[in-house]
C-alpha cells in the first residue's frame, strides 16, 4: 500500500507535523484526513497565528493530493444592530 504523509497544524503549534501513515488509495488518504481534522477541531479551537487547523495530504512522492483547513476569522465588518452569519464550505471537504 502507498505511503502518505500528512502534514497538521493543531491550534498551538507554528511548526506543521509531518505523519506517515499507509492507505489504499488517495480517497482512502483523504477521508483519513477529513476525520482527522474534525477530530483536531473537537480539541478545540486555533489559537496560533495562523488562525486556523489544517491537514495536507502527501504522496508518497510528496506531491500535495489536498489540503483541508478550518479557519477561525474575526471581522468587525458588521454594522450596528445587523447580524452577521458567515459559512463558507468547501465541496471537497462536504460533497453533497
Amino acid at each position: 500500500m502507498p505511503t502518505y504523509v500528512f502534514r497538521t497544524t493543531d491550534q498551538t503549534s507554528q511548526t506543521p507535523v509531518d505523519i506517515r501513515q499507509s492507505f489504499a488509495n488517495n480517497e482512502a488518504a483523504k477521508q483519513e484526513a477529513r476525520d482527522a481534522l474534525a477530530e483536531m477541531a473537537q480539541d478545540g479551537l486555533p489559537v496560533n497565528d495562523l488562525k486556523r487547523l489544517a491537514i495536507t495530504v502527501l504522496d508518497e512522492f510528496g506531491n500535495c493530493i489536498v489540503e483541508y483547513r478550518l479557519v477561525l476569522e474575526e471581522t468587525t465588518d458588521v454594522a450596528e444592530g445587523d447580524r452577521l452569519t458567515v459559512m463558507t464550505i468547501n465541496p471537497e471537504i462536504f460533497p453533497r
